[in-house]
């Protein structure tokens, strides 16, 4: 029997299970269940205004960049526009964060977690 985990995985634009959080849209494009818990990606797209409040993610990393758009991030300590081409990583152990959309248009954002 072949370990599944080890097979080549692919998804095509419209698959992954869709989500809406707190009026954004997440596409969970592949998730831990397809990567044996190893990581997931996330396709997100965030409107005007947008974004999460607070909040940590003390089990796992967080990073994404950005496709389109902009969003400003913050934590206590920093705050950083993050526009098209910026890279931002949350480290593992619980630092809160958010991120919003202040423009009028929406930002495209590319998110992997570490593990899934």
């Amino acid at each position: 029997m072949e370990n599944p985990i080890n097979d080549l995985t692919t998804v095509n634009a419209q698959d992954g299970q869709i989500l809406s959080v707190v009026g954004d849209t997440y596409r969970l494009v592949i998730t831990g269940e397809q990567t044996g818990g190893a990581y997931a990606a996330i396709d997100m797209l965030i409107p005007p205004q947008g974004g999460p409040g607070p909040h940590a993610h003390a089990n796992f990393q967080e990073s994404f960049y950005v496709l389109e758009g902009e969003v400003v991030v913050k934590t206590k300590a920093q705050s950083f526009v993050a526009r098209k081409g910026s890279f931002v990583n949350i480290p593992k152990g619980g630092v809160v964060h958010n991120f919003k959309n202040e423009t009028d248009t929406i930002a495209h954002l590319w998110c992997v977690v570490v593990p899934a």
